[in-house]
């Protein structure tokens, strides 16, 4: 039996990089593990706080951008069971693809998924034809869940001392909303369910009444979600996007130029005729004199 030691004791406390450490992990990662993992970043949830999370506790929302691009993003009820501990966060677009694809997984090997069924689940054996035979109902993972990105470490061969395997996901997720975005820092913290009183915290208030307070927080996360993204599909994705723009700019101010040009060439040519038309005039009347 192989032992999962303990990470707690001797990792250093510090976010993992995303780039060096996360980015590996995800490309080792089955369905379960890629949404653990990009939930965990895009949120900053406690590792024990996936006890208790349901399908149910994620509330897709569709938000426009800046630009005019259209993202989901997810309203998450954290630890929804208890009245004063209870908060709202936010989870990324990739989070909610990776839970979509996950959960049509589970489906497909005969789950019936309902709002009451676990987010997360224990794993089951893979039977074909699909659906032949049903897979087990899930059972809560409770302390379990903590093994499953060491073991994930473990499997990539990567250094397992260099940070908290689960927390450092939190420490990831305010550190590159902090430094890398311009957040505010009570936005921050909120989202992490500092400083809340369950359902007395004004924030759990804004998103319970779709106030503007509300739409400000989701629109500030999305415009700003793409730090909290693990795979790079998505990074090039924007950079392909942000080129695109900046080639229809150059383009439309091309069109713009030739305008002008073909004007300057009309206004030219009408003031050639113009003195060409003047000169005829002056001939003739030298010819009649």
């Amino acid at each position: 039996m192989r032992v999962v030691p303990s990470f707690s004791s001797s990792a250093d406390d510090r976010p993992p990089n995303l780039i060096d450490e996360i980015r590996p992990l995800y490309l080792y990662a089955d369905e379960r593990e890629k949404f653990m993992l990009s939930f965990m970043l895009s949120t900053g949830i406690r590792i024990g706080a996936w006890n208790g999370l349901t399908v149910g506790s994620i509330e897709d929302h569709e938000v426009v951008l800046e630009s005019g691009k259209k993202v989901r993003v997810g309203v998450c009820l954290i630890y929804g069971d208890d009245p004063l501990q209870k908060y709202i966060t936010v989870c990324s677009q990739e989070a909610l693809d990776n839970r979509d694809k996950y959960l049509k997984l589970r489906e497909l090997h005969g789950e019936k998924i309902t709002k009451l069924s676990p987010l997360l689940r224990d794993t089951f054996l893979s039977v074909l034809p699909l659906k032949s035979k049903p897979i087990r109902q899930p059972s809560e993972l409770r302390g379990g869940i903590r093994f499953i990105i060491p073991r994930l470490l473990q499997r990539t061969g990567l250094k397992c001392n260099e940070f908290k395997p689960n927390h450092g996901f939190r420490k990831a997720h305010k550190s590159r909303l902090e430094t890398l975005t311009k957040m505010k820092t009570i936005m921050i913290e909120k989202l992490e369910g500092h400083g809340t009183e369950g359902s007395q915290d004004s924030y759990f208030k804004a998103f319970q009444q779709k106030s503007d307070l509300f739409k400000e927080i989701l629109k500030t996360y999305a415009e700003n979600m793409l730090v909290l993204t693990i795979s790079e599909a998505a990074e090039l994705k924007r950079e392909s996007e942000k080129r695109a723009l900046v080639m229809e700019s150059k383009y439309a101010e091309a069109l713009q130029m030739i305008s002008l040009m073909r004007q300057e060439v009309e206004l030219v040519k009408s003031r050639l005729d113009l003195a060409s038309a003047q000169n005829a005039q002056g001939q003739n009347r030298t010819s009649d004199t």
